[in-house]
This record gives structure tokens, C-alpha cells and sequence, in this order.
């Protein structure tokens, strides 16, 4: 049985959720946030249909949303449980291998998902660009 594409974002958030409140939540309040923050950061990027702007708009599928949301409330949970779902949504877009970004060529865009989704991960550790390129030796 092939599950739809929401459904696949919806049980990978939610399983994610639950694994960072196992980890980091600290009552039940707070587990629940973060399950719901994951979940909300799984279901997002696909707002752009219901906004109008189109499947996999750039703005929506591509790290802009979480670096702002990750500046904006750095080092909370809940943003780092969003940003996390938000990952896991550009990850299980990938493995479309018909993959686009919208107004963008398919190479170009799957090339940028992936960028895009190296950043949301480093956005939810906490790992700056000078960080990476000091354990490069550059």
C-alpha cells in the first residue's frame, strides 16, 4: 500500500515529535508542544498550494521559512522541533525522482532541496557555517 505524500510527511514529523520530546521534553505540556511544533514544521511547506503560490514554491520548499523562524527564536524547542519537521518534509521530498522546485529546473531544484535541507539540520543543531569550515580547514 503507497501512502500519499501528506501522509508520509504526517507519520515522519510525528514520529520525529516524538522522539524529541522523549529526548528534551520535560513534562507532558511540553511534549506535547513539541510533537505538535514537529508535526506543524512536516505540514508546512505544502501551504503554498493553499496560499496559492504553487507546489514546492521556492520560498516554501527551500530553507527561508526555518532561518528566519530559527533567527528570529533561536536555541527554543519548539522553533528546533519546527525546523526538524521541516527537514524531515525536504528529506521525504527527495526521494522523488521527479522532484521540482516550481519556476526551477529539476536538477537545479533537487540540488537546492538538498542544500536546503543541510541548513534546516543545521539550523535545529545549532552548527554555524564558520563551524563547518573551521573542521574543514578553510
Amino acid at each position: 500500500m503507497k501512502l500519499s505524500r501528506q501522509s508520509e510527511h504526517l507519520i515522519v514529523s510525528t514520529l520525529l515529535g516524538i522522539l524529541l520530546s522523549l529526548l528534551f521534553g520535560h513534562n507532558l505540556a511540553e511534549d506535547f508542544l513539541i510533537v505538535v511544533a514537529c508535526v506543524f514544521g512536516g505540514l508546512f511547506p505544502d501551504f503554498d498550494q493553499k496560499l496559492g503560490f504553487g507546489h514546492r514554491n521556492p520560498i516554501f520548499h527551500s530553507f527561508l521559512i526555518p532561518t528566519i523562524v530559527g533567527i528570529a527564536l533561536p536555541k527554543i524547542i519548539v522553533v528546533r522541533a519546527f525546523t526538524l519537521g521541516y527537514g524531515a518534509h525536504m528529506i521525504t521530498d527527495l526521494d522523488n525522482p521527479k522532484q521540482t522546485w516550481r519556476y526551477i529546473k529539476q536538477t537545479t531544484g533537487t540540488a537546492l532541496l538538498w542544500v536546503s535541507m543541510i541548513i534546516v539540520l543545521m539550523l535545529f543543531f545549532d552548527i554555524s557555517f564558520y563551524e563547518i569550515l573551521r573542521v574543514l580547514g578553510a
